[in-house]
């Protein structure tokens, strides 16, 4: 084999073991599963702080790929993403996409809730749901939501110590129908709710700062001069 010959055999190797190597390998994932009444803040690969709610799963790559970051939400968390230009941020929770360069958002997605709801405090997010076909762009102190009837997205505003309370103990009901404040009790503690009172106009507003379960359910019992039984992982209300 000639000189030249021998080159191009040389180039044409170094060029597919170049390519071998440049390419993306597979990323190895991790999920991250806190349990009832747990809140937890980690850092990822890029810097990013997730803070991470009870009852909620965080599934992300150990490192991530080169031309995006991608995580998947099962639950409620808090990102404080760290920018990257180069490199969007995507989280997806429950039919819904939720992109960002570098901000602070907030995404409530539990399985059994009805409703996905991504609350913006810095920056900008575009929300996405039915596969890109729906799409908001949201700024500071605006939210989607997708509700999980009508498959549709809608845009409003929000309170911060409202939405994102958690992160410091803070259980906060608003004007609360049953359903939510069954959903949030179970995911905080860990005990079912099941309402005997035949009431259909149930609202209940108060705040509590990182209260045992008996202090809520003996404040919930007061205002609506109810009564209620326990039995281990179940609380009947009752008049």
């Amino acid at each position: 084999m000639t000189s030249v010959g021998s080159l191009a055999v040389l180039l044409i190797v170094g060029f597919f073991f170049v390519r071998f190597n440049m390419a993306e390998k597979p990323l190895s994932y991790v999920t991250y599963h806190n349990g009832f009444g747990k809140i937890t803040q980690f850092s990822l690969s890029d810097g990013t702080t997730i803070t991470l709610n009870a009852n909620s799963s965080l599934k992300y790559p150990k490192s991530f790929a080169a031309k995006k970051r991608e995580v998947m939400l099962e639950g409620e968390a808090f990102f404080e993403v760290t920018k990257d230009q180069a490199r969007p941020f995507s989280v997806n929770a429950k039919g819904t996409r939720t992109t960002v360069l570098g901000t602070k958002f907030n995404i409530s997605a539990y399985p059994a809730g009805k409703n996905t709801v991504i609350a913006l405090v810095e920056g900008k997010v575009m929300a996405e749901a039915n596969r890109g076909k729906e799409k908001l762009l949201l700024k500071p102190s605006e939210m989607a939501t997708f509700n999980g009837t009508s498959r549709h997205l809608v845009k409003s505003s929000f309170d911060i110590a409202a939405i994102t309370g958690w992160k410091s103990g803070l259980l906060i009901f608003k004007e609360a129908g049953f359903e939510e404040i069954a959903a949030r009790f179970y995911n905080v503690y860990g005990i079912q709710l099941v309402d005997h009172t035949k009431n259909t106009r149930w609202s209940f507003s108060a705040q509590f700062d990182k209260a045992d379960y008996i202090t809520v359910i003996k404040s919930i019992c007061f205002s609506k001069h109810l009564k209620f039984k326990q039995t281990q992982n179940t609380i009947i209300l009752t008049r």
